[in-house]
């Protein structure tokens, strides 16, 4: 028996290499990995790795000062799902909230990150 696509779990879907910021992290960090890696947005992260943020570099359009802090440009609240929904369900969010990221936690902790194009990459293999 094979699973169908949109059976499948976010867990076995996202980007597991988070790339990821603290809320006392330098603006210009955050915006040279956004600019030098292959993501649209970087999750802002507390001590103990639950989602507080998030950043694209939408959210850096009017920053001045590269030595700020990441936390006053942050986006909130965050859009999560559990590693254990469908991806059917994720397709949900992604369609009904427009949403362009969501950002997987396991036992409340960001594990991943997950796109409408990880959706797309699994319908295209």
């Amino acid at each position: 028996m094979t699973t169908e696509p949109r059976d499948l779990r976010v867990g076995d879907l996202m980007t597991a290499d988070l790339v990821a910021a603290k809320p006392d992290d330098q603006i210009g960090r955050v915006r040279q990995q956004l600019t030098h890696l292959p993501i649209g947005a970087v999750p802002v992260l507390d001590e103990d790795d639950h989602p507080v943020g998030i950043v694209t570099l939408a959210d850096l359009q009017e920053v001045a000062y590269e030595s700020e802090p990441i936390a006053p440009c942050m986006s909130r609240p965050v859009c999560t799902i559990d590693t254990t929904a469908t991806v059917r369900a994720a397709a949900g969010r992604f369609l009904d909230e427009r949403l362009h990221h969501l950002v997987v936690l396991d036992h409340h902790r960001a594990v991943g990150i997950l796109t409408p194009f990880d959706l797309l990459e699994l319908l295209a293999d």
